[in-house]
């Protein structure tokens, strides 16, 4: 249940959106609160905007998972080799220095533009994961490692019991901030590179049309799956530590 304390101030934006929605007095300009929950309806209720939603997800969704797992592999060997940094930290900060548009320019000239939204959601994650992976091992206790080796913790069990309760936090940061980092990349890739089926390509119909309602239902429907997905992580992260601490 909703406390109050957090309805009212949403209620109180609702009604500055409506007076503003009725000062403007256009809705290709600015559609009002019901006009989006009108268009929201419609589309909730059409089978080709779950086609659109499930393939964007998907491509991002793998995009990310990608782009993590090489952000993993890439902050393990610097761990271990830590020369390998010097060679790694300069792309990865250069990445995410480029703007993005001219990531997703440069992808549709090499790739069709179904694989543009995966690609980009891999660039996006990699460095932040990176940073955030790095900064973590680098902070592991190294009094805990001593401790483990003067007791013969080895292998899995040095994985479970000291490195992952020290790492998790900086990996849950990681993932919940690289998702919705995702999402915003990724559907932004999809409204330039316009691929069939997509949630962008709705969104570039809305801006042709002047179909405002339509643009923020969209939107709504965006920003609410990204809270979701991003929500999923970060209790996975959490039922993973208490998994660990034998909660």
């Amino acid at each position: 249940m909703v406390k109050p304390s957090k309805l009212i101030p949403i209620i109180f934006w609702i009604l500055v959106w409506q007076i503003m929605a009725m000062v403007v007095d256009s809705s290709l300009l600015l559609a009002s609160p019901i006009a989006v929950v009108r268009s929201l309806v419609y589309w909730l209720g059409q089978f080709e905007f779950y086609q659109a939603l499930l393939n964007s997800t998907l491509r991002i969704l793998i995009g990310f998972t990608i782009g993590a797992v090489v952000a993993s592999v890439l902050s393990m060997l610097q761990y271990r080799y830590p020369w390998i940094d010097a060679w790694i930290s300069p792309l990865m900060h250069l990445v995410q220095t480029i703007p993005v548009a001219s990531f997703i320019i440069l992808v549709l000239i090499w790739y069709p533009s179904q694989y543009l939204s995966m690609i980009i959601s891999a660039l996006m994650v990699a460095p932040l994961m990176y940073i955030q992976l790095c900064n973590g091992l680098n902070h592991l206790d190294r009094g805990l490692n001593d401790v483990s080796t003067i007791f013969h913790v080895h292998g899995f069990n040095h994985l479970r019991f000291i490195v992952a309760p020290q790492l998790l936090p900086w990996l849950s940061t990681g993932l919940t901030m690289g998702i919705s980092l995702c999402f915003k990349a990724g559907i932004a890739a999809e409204l330039i590179g316009l691929p069939d089926h997509s949630l962008g390509s709705y969104l570039y119909q809305a801006k042709i049309f002047l179909a405002s309602a339509d643009l923020l239902a969209y939107t709504a429907v965006i920003v609410v799956l990204s809270i979701l997905i991003r929500y999923l992580i970060h209790r996975l992260m959490v039922l993973t530590m208490e998994r660990i601490n034998g909660k």
